[in-house]
């Protein structure tokens, strides 16, 4: 049987960027996987690369943008430098968690 890869941005993502963390697998993975399937571009952060890039390779098939970010949450250093790359290779990141400082609002985008 052959997956659908139908698009429609019901949901109007299409062209926003969305951080997930943890995206390398469970929670962060489906919900990656939802906003690349809605047309987002999606910023896949998790402490493992490894499960990020290969998370990555399989959301191509999707539109949108996808950044594999290597980065541990409970670093604030790492969460400074993920920000930044996600920002100066998306233009604009919608804030995710309590983080707040480093990421825009939905209306800033």
């Amino acid at each position: 049987m052959t997956q659908s890869h139908h698009h429609d941005d019901w949901l109007g993502l299409t062209g926003k960027v969305f951080a997930v963390t943890g995206a390398a697998s469970g929670i962060g993975e489906a919900i990656a996987t939802s906003l690349a399937q809605q047309g987002a571009d999606v910023a896949l952060l998790d402490r493992n690369p490894q499960g990020c890039e290969a998370l990555r390779l399989k959301l191509e098939c999707y539109p949108g943008r996808r950044l594999a970010v290597a980065c541990d949450v409970s670093r604030e250093e790492q969460i400074k430098e993920a920000a930044h790359s996600v920002r100066s290779q998306a233009g604009c990141l919608l804030r995710a968690g309590q983080r707040r400082r480093y990421f825009a609002s939905s209306r800033a985008c």
